[in-house]
């Protein structure tokens, strides 16, 4: 790869482009969640934790319509190619 800092500056600028669909894609699918079902609560080093719960995550990931998992493969390919 010729120039690889100007693609790696495309690349992010291709992600950065994604950021108002995939927001609005959660504020969506979070219409659908009430608060306390969206996280799940964990406790962990004194501290108390907050993560998306499996079920959100699955229908996110839907209504993404597998983006998350084409970015990651674009990712591996790019970071072999350097």
């Amino acid at each position: 790869m010729e120039n690889s800092l100007s693609y790696s500056w495309e690349l992010i600028e291709e992600s950065f482009s994604l950021l108002d669909s995939t927001l609005n894609l959660e504020d969506k699918i979070s219409i659908h969640y009430l608060e306390d079902t969206k996280f799940r609560m964990s406790a962990k080093n004194g501290k108390i934790l907050a993560a998306y719960n499996t079920e959100f995550i699955s229908d996110y990931n839907a209504i993404l319509n597998g983006m998350v998992e084409r970015r990651l493969q674009r990712a591996i390919l790019v970071v072999g190619s350097f």
